[in-house]
């Protein structure tokens, strides 16, 4: 792994547009340039950290697991100092699946909303889904297109890429990968933990109770 650090987001952006530019993608050795971006709002700000950001971060965090290809990081300073999520929280976040498999309907529609996805009449920006029926379209991060799940039951019948301009489809595929487009993922096991380490916080009194 070869990493640069900037500045700021801004700068981190231009080197990043330009080492992928100069590198060129017609090579036969092609090193993937990220970008790890902060998320430019304080800890206690109220404001959420903007999505594309978010998924920029999840992107990397997730090549870097897989530790192929050595990737080049574009990097301001600010990100490498903010907490982000951790590898096993990440590794169990990812939903993936083949054409033909068995997974619960139900259950991933659930998935994806713990996992801080949007639901949507229409899908057409990364970070949201929509239920039709037996069809579940999805944005999900590593994707230049939406892919669209269409089920029979609980099995996954087919995969495919659209447009979400036209909303039609475009290319078949055999599996699918679905990261998390939020650093925090609201499942139970969280919640209990959040719960966990407010009481604990509340026994030193450095929390007041409710």
């Amino acid at each position: 792994c070869f990493l640069v650090i900037t500045s700021n987001n801004d700068l981190a952006t231009e080197v990043c547009r330009e080492v992928q530019f100069y590198l060129g993608k017609e090579k036969e050795i092609c090193r993937p340039v990220l970008l790890f971006p902060s998320w430019e709002t304080l800890p206690f700000d109220t404001a959420d950290p903007h999505p594309e950001k978010v998924i920029s971060r999840l992107e990397t965090l997730y090549y870097l697991q897989k530790r192929e290809n050595y990737p080049i990081i574009i990097s301001p300073l600010r990100a490498l100092m903010q907490h982000c999520i951790p590898p096993d929280n990440l590794k169990k976040a990812v939903i993936s699946g083949h054409c033909q498999d068995v997974i619960s309907y139900r259950h991933l529609v659930e998935r994806l909303v713990v996992s801080g996805y949007r639901d949507v009449p229409l899908v057409e920006e990364r970070g949201e889904f929509s239920v039709r029926g037996g069809i579940l379209d999805v944005f999900p991060p590593l994707y230049s297109k939406p892919i669209r799940l269409e089920f029979f039951g609980d099995r996954v019948e087919s995969i495919r890429q659209f447009s979400p301009v036209t909303q039609r489809s475009l290319s078949n595929l055999e599996q699918f990968y679905i990261l998390p487009v939020s650093e925090v993922i609201l499942d139970e096991a969280s919640k209990r933990q959040a719960l966990k380490s407010i009481e604990t916080l509340q026994k030193k009194g450095k929390v007041p109770s409710v």
